[in-house]
């Protein structure tokens, strides 16, 4: 009964479909010849469109990576760096400078006179005879030269004197004592932080040179002149001697070493220094006249210099030391053809003075002051040849006036 029942299923489904079929068929109209072919059109039209889009970005595609990759790979403007090679190695390190990595980059040492000045240090060692104000820590350099005795800047001169590829500067400094000028030759530098810094000394007065005149850089090499007598007295015998960085230091590498008693084996003496003698000196007290309509005071002191040596004195100076209160009035020193003021004196440097000869020369002063009467420096002293600016040490002598107010 079952089997039949399976067997009669799929009749009754065709039956079902059929009728459908006839229903829905009675509803469909054709369109018609026309619209098919405007559906064709419309495929074909698609279809053209969807194609040029393909070829399009078939072709852009490309050419928009390649830009991409030459973009990334193009290198800096400039020279052309060649690709990195695609060998395989251990490691790669690119190259960034030649100076291998963790070494310091030396420094421009050319220093300048104000940066000198204004830059304290620990100095070298000064010759025995120095003061001991002259050395120690954190030392300040004067504009030299100074006549007090404190450590002085003379002059500079610039070079690369330990073979580093960059150029130091070199001093020559000065410390006067009250027996003679003591002087040495000092290289400065900066660190790799660009502080100043000492490298070393070059030379320093002492046996077998008494003074260094002059100095100057020449082929890495330090030239300097130096002198069998100290403190610009002429005449004097002077030698080149060059030194140079070695080793951590500056040694002696040409020139004689000191000054010879013999030449070719016959005995020679050294042309004799000149007697420095002492010039002697007297002074009036300055006594002021009565104050003009300015409360302004005039007074003058009559200065009496000697010459005891035997030797013409090319430079005699004169000099007032600064009080505060009394002001050399310098435009009517008619006997001084040279002056030079200072904030703490007045210098006048008069003509020549012969063997024994005496000259007295009067110098004018100012003041304002009215108070109790108070002393006044005066010394004799015999400038340097070289430069009368200088004073010999030892030279001279000096005596003390009173400045009072007249009645």
């Amino acid at each position: 009964m079952n089997l039949d029942n399976s067997v009669e299923q799929p009749d009754l489904l065709d039956a079902e479909f059929s009728a459908l079929r006839e229903r829905l068929l009675s509803d469909v109209h054709p369109v018609g010849p026309d619209a098919v072919r405007y559906t064709v059109r419309r495929r074909r039209q698609r279809t053209a469109v969807v194609m040029s889009v393909v070829a399009v970005a078939a072709l852009a595609l490309p050419v928009a990576g390649y830009g991409l990759l030459m973009d990334r790979e193009a290198p800096p403007t400039g020279n052309v760096v060649p690709p990195p090679s695609l060998a395989p190695t251990s490691s790669v390190s690119p190259t960034v400078s030649s100076t291998p990595t963790g070494t310091p980059v030396a420094k421009d040492g050319r220093l300048t006179r104000e940066e000198l000045l204004g830059t304290a240090f620990d100095l070298p060692d000064w010759p025995q005879s120095a003061s001991s104000v002259c050395g120690g820590s954190a030392v300040r350099l004067r504009s030299g030269p100074v006549n007090e005795e404190v450590p002085a800047l003379l002059d500079l001169a610039h070079g690369d004197v330990d073979s580093d590829g960059t150029v130091e500067t070199l001093a020559r400094l000065e410390c006067r004592s009250s027996i003679d000028w003591p002087r040495q030759i000092v290289a400065f530098d900066r660190d790799t932080t660009g502080r100043i810094v000492v490298l070393g000394q070059v030379t320093r007065t002492g046996p077998g040179a008494a003074d260094l005149r002059e100095f100057r850089v020449e082929g890495g090499a330090v030239r300097v002149r130096v002198a069998d007598q100290c403190c610009g007295a002429n005449p004097a015998q002077t030698q080149w001697r060059s030194y140079s960085w070695s080793d951590g230091r500056f040694r002696q590498t040409a020139g004689p070493t000191n000054f010879p008693s013999t030449t070719k084996g016959t005995p020679t003496t050294a042309p004799p220094a000149r007697t420095v003698g002492r010039l002697t000196l007297t002074a009036t007290d300055l006594v002021y006249g009565a104050a003009n309509e300015d409360g302004v005071r005039r007074a003058a002191s009559t200065v009496t210099i000697v010459n005891p040596t035997d030797a013409t004195v090319g430079f005699p100076a004169i000099t007032f030391v600064d009080n505060g209160k009394d002001t050399a009035e310098h435009a009517i020193w008619s006997g001084c053809p040279t002056a030079y003021g200072y904030p703490d004196r007045m210098v006048c440097i008069t003509r020549p003075l012969g063997p024994g000869e005496r000259r007295s020369i009067a110098f004018g002063f100012l003041t304002t002051d009215t108070g109790p009467a108070r002393t006044v420096t005066v010394r004799a002293d015999i400038a340097a040849e070289h430069d009368t600016k200088v004073l010999l040490p030892n030279s001279g002598n000096q005596t003390t006036i009173q400045a009072v107010a007249g009645s």
